[in-house]
């Protein structure tokens, strides 16, 4: 099970192509991850996208697979990490 945290905050995009592709994240995972940053959950994502909100699920569980984390929280916190590089 997938739980996604939807947040009001707003905070500038991050460029994330270079962290996606040191990760070996597709197009399609990065979308996922800078959506969930921003706070969005899977029917924002997928409705923006014009894409089931299960692709999106299935997009979710490969990103958290590739980055290594297992929650929004964990995600969160690797983007955090990477504002403070930036």
């Amino acid at each position: 099970m997938i739980v996604l945290i939807e947040s009001q905050a707003k905070e500038p995009p991050l460029d994330l192509r270079g962290f996606a592709s040191a990760n070996g994240l597709t197009a399609a995972e990065l979308r996922a991850m800078q959506g969930l940053i921003s706070g969005q959950n899977a029917a924002r994502i997928a409705d923006a996208a014009g894409i089931s909100r299960e692709t999106v699920r299935t997009q979710v569980k490969s990103l958290y697979g590739k980055l290594g984390v297992r929650s929004q929280m964990e995600l969160l916190r690797i983007s955090g990490l990477l504002r403070m590089e930036n």
